[in-house]
């Protein structure tokens, strides 16, 4: 069987997630700027962390690019 190697300490969505919203409350950072962060020190490729982002880390990251302006702001309302 294939073994997959996750990052040091961040087993799950659930303990990434908290590990972002710490880092985003203590250092008053950007949720980007965290998980930027996060990487460096955890020397993961940024590429590597994306199935440990949680639906409300994503639509956070998602409202910060918009209103940076590096997102296309949508007039819709996500249905799922």
């Amino acid at each position: 069987f294939p073994v997959t190697i996750q990052p040091e300490g961040l087993h799950t969505k659930k303990s990434f997630s908290e590990l972002i919203e710490k880092r985003v409350k203590d250092d008053r950072s950007s949720y980007l700027e965290a998980i930027i962060d996060v990487c460096k020190e955890k020397m993961i490729d940024p590429e590597d962390i994306v199935k440990l982002l949680s639906n409300p880390i994503k639509a956070k990251l998602e409202a910060e690019g918009m209103n940076l302006g590096y997102l296309k702001r949508t007039n819709e309302l996500p249905f799922e």
